[in-house]
């Protein structure tokens, strides 16, 4: 793959997920969404956090709590480790796009995201959009930025 935008040249039915990168306690995967959602009835409930940052698409989430996130190509979020959610709608035209970050990350990073108006945020998103397109120096930049245990 020479950019993360390449899609296969047949996409299948079901979400297509794609690992880029891993080390100890992280692992980084393209996943792409054609109109796939969460099961009725059913939760994702996965033990590691994950950062997620939708490239192309809009799709919607929901958390247990019934709290409904829209996102929009350039949305990220920050899901802690068993927080409930389903994913409510992808997008199929144009294919949603998502780089993932999954990992057992320290409360730390859950702080430095919710306070968008610090200038550590604000060099962590740009340090991890720039990185999302150069996987390979994705890894040292969430090693500066995240704290894993």
């Amino acid at each position: 793959m020479t950019s993360i935008f390449d899609l296969p040249s047949s996409l299948p039915n079901k979400e297509l997920f794609e690992p880029l990168a891993s080390a100890e306690n992280i692992v980084i995967e393209r996943i792409i969404s054609t109109g796939q959602v969460t099961q009725p009835g059913e939760w994702y409930n996965q033990d590691k956090g994950e950062w997620v940052i939708l490239l192309q698409g809009k799709a919607s989430l929901t958390y247990e709590d019934q709290k409904q996130i829209k996102l929009t190509t350039g949305d990220y979020l920050f899901i802690l480790a068993h927080q409930k959610h389903r994913v409510e709608y992808t997008s199929s035209e144009p294919p949603c796009i998502w780089l993932a970050v999954h990992g057992k990350m320290k409360y730390k990073l859950d702080k430095l995201l919710s306070d968008p108006k610090s200038e550590l945020h604000t060099q962590f998103i740009d340090e991890t959009v720039k990185s999302a397109l150069v996987v390979s120096s994705c890894v040292s930049t969430l090693n500066i930025y995240w704290g894993f245990y």
